[in-house]
Order: C-alpha cells, then sequence, then structure tokens
C-alpha cells in the first residue's frame, strides 16, 4: 500500500487503538446499522463509562465521527474497513467456538485414554 492512501491511514489509524477499541470497533462493523450510532449519554455504570472511552478513542483517532451528544457515525470509506475488520472478527469468533466445541471433548477423550491399561 501507498503510505499516503486512505487504506494506509485507515490501516495506521486501527493499529494505534487499544485492543478492546479496536475489537469494539471490528463489532460496529458488523452491524449492518452502524451508518449511525447512539449512545447513551446519562448512563453511569462502569461498563457504560469503559465504552465510551473506547468510542472517544475511536473519535481521537478519526475512525468514528461524533455528531452531537452521544450520536456516531462512521465515514462511508471507515464503514467498509470497519466491515473487513469486523469479518476477521466474525472468523475469530468461528474459529473460537470451533475450539470451544472440540476442547470440550478432549477432557473426556483424555480421561477415557487414562483408564486404558
Amino acid at each position: 500500500d501507498d503510505p499516503r492512501s486512505v487504506r494506509a491511514a485507515l490501516v495506521s489509524a486501527h493499529k494505534s487503538l487499544s485492543p478492546a477499541a479496536a475489537h469494539l470497533f471490528g463489532r460496529i462493523g458488523l452491524d449492518p446499522a452502524s451508518l449511525s450510532l447512539r449512545y447513551p449519554t446519562t448512563a453511569a455504570d462502569p461498563s457504560t463509562r469503559h465504552v465510551r472511552r473506547l468510542l472517544d478513542e475511536l473519535v481521537a483517532v478519526n475512525l468514528l465521527l461524533e455528531e452531537g451528544q452521544g450520536r456516531f457515525r462512521l465515514h462511508d470509506g471507515v464503514r467498509r474497513f470497519a466491515r473487513q475488520c469486523g469479518a476477521e472478527l466474525a472468523d475469530r469468533d468461528a474459529a473460537d467456538e470451533w475450539v470451544r466445541h472440540r476442547g470440550a471433548a478432549i477432557p473426556d477423550n483424555r480421561m477415557a485414554d487414562s483408564h486404558r491399561i
């Protein structure tokens, strides 16, 4: 990629994110309605404040636009990039699910093998 390209700028911004903010960005990309997001501005619970900090992190690197109090939007080009990041998350989710499913069977198999003489 040309270091001056839009994609290179998006990749660079994404790499600068914390793992949690990068994960949220990918999850936003998986949402078909990701063109416009609403976020509660009065919620005081710790998880809501944490998500707000992650959204602020996305805004700070220009991956998300805040249009008003608790209203966010993705630019069209950024939304396409978010969908790509989201697709990678979905692929990882599928692999993790397969491993969890296989992992549930492994202890039984090991147990059966350990009792064989």
